[in-house]
């Protein structure tokens, strides 16, 4: 069993909208018994926040994965998302664990 962290930037809309461009490539490349969880990042940013919570549930619920906001910076949530990910994989026996990051477009410089 492998695992898939979806990883978007709360302030930045346009990395919500790239998760179905994401989903159709792990439908398409990663096996089907993979475990995927979203994660939106930088809460700690509250105020530059472009997606609600609200909207983020949403987005994942239309994929049936859970959703995880997350603190890279100040570490608020990170081990419970692991967690949550590592806890479904290993009821699988665990094989092989995948991240896969998306960037904001801004900090592409």
């Amino acid at each position: 069993m492998h695992g898939i962290i979806l990883v978007f930037d709360v302030t930045d809309k346009r990395s919500l909208e790239s998760i179905p461009e994401w989903i159709k490539d792990i439908q398409q490349y990663a096996s089907e018994d993979v475990v995927t969880i979203i994660v939106g990042n930088k809460i700690d940013l509250d105020s530059e926040r472009k997606v609600s919570v609200f909207e983020a549930k949403e987005r994942a619920k239309e994929f049936n994965l859970p959703y995880f906001e997350v603190s890279a910076k100040s570490s608020q949530n990170v081990n419970d998302s692991f967690m949550a990910l590592v806890n479904e994989i290993t009821q699988g026996k665990i094989r092989n664990v995948e991240l896969v990051f998306s960037f904001s477009f801004s900090d592409i410089g």
